[in-house]
């Protein structure tokens, strides 16, 4: 489907075929070489990939689940919280950054980010109750829908571009 195509869409639909686009443009068996074609994505889309990724996994098992996933790969990290930012989650920002803070003693490939974001440390932990907290913040797929709604020019021209 091209981008012309995928801005048609509303709701779930444009979510879904937009993901779409952008794993094809990834490429959903390329190995290694997915890495250097996500990194090629102009950085809303991968922002948005991202944050997708955070939120699908975050609400299926939870931050642990998320960052046994994705922690060995650090951009993707950083681009999910920058997507964060992005569709105006900043509540769920400043939880996802206690994640990193709580999540850092099980997953060390996060500490980059603590450094980078300068996330106060906090002490290790065997339950905490972020996951939770995080999805009682509110509806993360409406915040990512809204903005793809709104951004339908910009997602267009961003295409356009690369």
């Amino acid at each position: 489907m091209n981008i012309a195509d995928v801005i048609t869409l509303t709701g779930v639909d444009y979510d879904n075929a937009f993901l779409e686009y952008l794993d094809e443009r990834i490429g959903e068996n390329a190995g290694a070489d997915q890495i250097a074609a996500w990194e090629s994505l102009p950085s809303i889309f991968r922002q948005y990939h991202a944050l997708f990724a955070l939120d699908s996994e975050q609400f299926n098992g939870g931050f642990n689940q998320y960052f046994a996933q994705y922690s060995s790969y650090v951009p993707m990290c950083e681009a999910a919280l920058e997507g964060l930012t992005l569709v105006g989650a900043d509540q769920h920002r400043e939880l996802a950054l206690e994640a990193v803070s709580i999540f850092v003693h099980y997953f060390p490939n996060l500490q980059p980010i603590m450094a980078k974001l300068s996330i106060p440390e906090s002490p290790k932990l065997t339950e905490t109750d972020i996951d939770h907290r995080f999805q009682a913040t509110g509806d993360l797929q409406g915040l990512r829908l809204k903005w793809l709604d709104s951004s339908r020019t910009l997602i267009e021209e961003t295409a356009l571009t690369v």
